[in-house]
């Protein structure tokens, strides 16, 4: 038994050894194979049988290696189209949003506290604060916040009681807080971003501070200002139109339907409704 592993072992030696030689050996005829010695060389390694495999291997291990390549590429752009339908399908499934919002108010004042007002000359809101939304269906969504108001008016009113009736000019500002209350109704398409809608809003608005400056028969003022009673409350019901751009960005215009405004004695419509009163904002969600 120990006799046939040191022939098996002489033998596996002795091929390595005539492998090794036979590559030196072809290596150094290939540019002079038709000589004596190197036909010999052919004849006994068939170098050009061993270079034709060599070259075959190193063929398909290239056409290996271009395959792992392209395979990899492959599975490198497949999971990116993936990541990147993931994270669409993601945005679009989103259920809450959040992030700020600003807006333009022009108003018509008909009274100006419990004071009927006559003529406006210029008006000026500014509305600014923060907004959730919720996304209820693709089709459905609900925004609420918070917001800050700064409403400036010159008006004039008719002094009743004065022997002859003249009017005083009235420069007005005050400051309120609102929370709205919003559905929000939109279109989608498939192809686009770009998403418009109709909404329908109430806002809720309890007025803080009031200060004025009154001018009576064009010579005198009288100013005064202090924090508005708990009982003082508004009421706004709006009809929007707007569009959304990639459910980020939102512009919103907003006429006013109707308005109350309450207060210990009495309630009262405040603004006049349609194209007089209205809004226009703009939402910034993440």
């Amino acid at each position: 038994m120990k006799k046939i592993w040191t022939a098996l072992f002489i033998f596996a030696a002795a091929t390595a050894f005539a492998q090794d030689t036979c590559s030196e050996l072809c290596g150094s005829c290939l540019d002079n194979n038709e000589s004596g010695p190197c036909a010999k060389v052919e004849e006994i390694c068939k170098c050009t049988e061993m270079i034709a495999n060599l070259k075959a291997v190193l063929q398909s291990d290239a056409s290996d290696k271009t395959a792992t390549e392209s395979v990899y590429e492959s599975n490198v752009q497949t999971a990116t189209a993936e990541n990147r339908q993931a994270q669409d399908q993601s945005y679009e499934n989103a259920v809450f949003w959040m992030g700020f919002s600003i807006a333009y108010e022009s108003f018509m004042e008909q009274m100006e506290g419990d004071v009927r007002v006559d003529e406006f000359y210029h008006h000026l809101g500014i509305n600014a604060g923060a907004v959730l939304r919720w996304d209820l269906y693709h089709w459905l969504s609900f925004i609420t916040g918070i917001n800050a108001i700064y409403h400036y008016a010159e008006y004039s009113q008719t002094l009743a009681y004065h022997r002859h009736g003249e009017n005083n000019n009235i420069l007005y500002n005050n400051i309120m807080v609102e929370i709205p209350l919003q559905f929000r109704f939109a279109l989608s398409f498939e192809k686009t971003k770009i998403r418009p809608f109709i909404s329908a809003s109430t806002h809720i608005r309890k007025p803080i501070y009031v200060w004025s400056d009154t001018e009576v028969f064009w010579k005198d003022f009288d100013n005064k200002g202090g924090m508005y009673s708990f009982l003082d409350w508004e009421f706004m019901e709006y009809l929007g139109l707007g569009i959304e751009l990639n459910r980020h960005v939102a512009i919103l215009w907003q006429p006013l339907l109707y308005s109350i405004r309450t207060n210990a004695y009495k309630k009262s419509n405040p603004y006049d409704n349609g194209l007089d009163t209205w809004r226009l904002g703009m939402e910034f969600t993440w």
